[in-house]
């Protein structure tokens, strides 16, 4: 159903108003830390989130007893989504070489782990609820501190509704 909506979509594009930036992110791990401190991000928003003030957030941070780091998409968490529920793909290409995210193959229910270099792809939770569209990023943990329970990234959001495009700049696609 989404590919038929994205389809749809793709053809009547409102033109792209919001430029797509990198940026760095830090998290840190839902247990094991202050509740202050944000274990959550939202891709639409570009940002760590408090779990505890919002439940408007793509994915979780935590490092297990064992001290594996892993991102955890809300349905692995057990937490509900209307729609599209968020998710990943795990990808080997170079972070210049992701310049476009695909519309399906995304894991919702599975943890990922995480390790310096690891480069993901992602789905945002429904954001464009009129035409019912994610929003798209790539991901790449850049540093896991064990003492801090901290997971640092850099990524790229594409925040306008039905491009996939992921290249710093204007997204036409």
């Amino acid at each position: 159903m989404l590919a038929c909506l994205a389809a749809a979509c793709q053809t009547d594009l409102v033109p792209a108003t919001v430029e797509n930036v990198e940026d760095t992110a830090t998290m840190y791990a839902l247990s094991g830390t202050a509740i202050a401190l944000p274990s959550g991000f939202a891709i639409d928003r570009r940002r760590p989130e408090r779990t505890d003030t919002t439940s408007q957030w793509d994915f979780a941070f935590n490092i297990t007893p064992q001290g594996d780091a892993y991102f955890y998409p809300l349905a692995a968490l057990g937490l509900g989504t209307s729609g599209t529920p968020p998710g990943f793909q795990t990808t080997d290409r170079d972070w210049d070489d992701i310049d476009e995210a695909p519309l399906e193959g995304y894991f919702t229910r599975d943890s990922f782990p995480l390790a310096p270099g690891t480069r993901l792809i992602a789905r945002s939770r429904v954001i464009c609820v009129q035409l019912a569209f994610p929003h798209f990023a790539k991901i790449e943990v850049l540093a896991i501190d064990p003492v801090a329970r901290s997971v640092t990234f850099r990524f790229l959001a594409n925040n306008n509704c039905g491009y996939q495009g992921l290249e710093p700049g204007l997204p036409d696609t």
